[in-house]
């Protein structure tokens, strides 16, 4: 599952940062009403994004649940949370956005093994400390970061051609 993820990243990478594509669905993210009046059809790709982070998450929980579960547990674990805080404090760039990933991994797999690291073990602290760590760190870097957040200018506002 890790080189379907780390391909599946490369090959977003690539898609959204240099074909005709990609370039064009960023513009209707950043400016829809300049990528409008170059003749961009801004609800179409707006709606092409839309299916393809669907997808894309649908398959990472599925990466994610099918190797670890082996019944139903009807939570998500807050990994839409943690999801969230990776894309902001990524700032929706493809590599801050990969280190970030790779940040709270490192934080979620201290969080499950720490029973066998002697150091974390020793210091006594209850189970439900390191469990909630991941989510604790992620506050605090997000508290750190997001005074330089650049959300896409046009990030949950509808789009309105008359704006124009």
């Amino acid at each position: 599952t890790l080189f379907r993820s780390i391909a599946i990243f490369i090959i977003s990478a690539i898609v959204l940062n240099k074909t005709r594509f990609g370039l064009r669905m960023c513009a209707c993210g950043e400016n829809p009403q300049a990528a409008e009046s170059l003749g961009v059809n801004v609800q179409k790709y707006r709606y092409a994004a839309l299916i393809i982070a669907g997808f894309i998450g649908g398959m990472g929980g599925l990466m994610y649940i099918l190797p670890v579960a082996t019944n139903y547990s009807q939570t998500v674990g807050g990994y839409g949370y943690l999801a969230m805080s990776v894309l902001i404090f990524g700032q929706w760039r493809s590599l801050p956005l990969l280190g970030a990933a790779a940040f709270f991994a490192f934080c979620k797999t201290i969080a499950n093994a720490y029973a066998g690291i002697p150091l974390l073990s020793n210091l006594g602290l209850p189970a439900a400390f390191y469990k909630s760590l991941p989510f604790i760190i992620t506050l605090l870097a997000l508290a750190v970061t997001s005074k330089h957040d650049h959300a896409p200018k046009a990030s949950g506002q509808p789009y309105d051609k008359s704006m124009r």
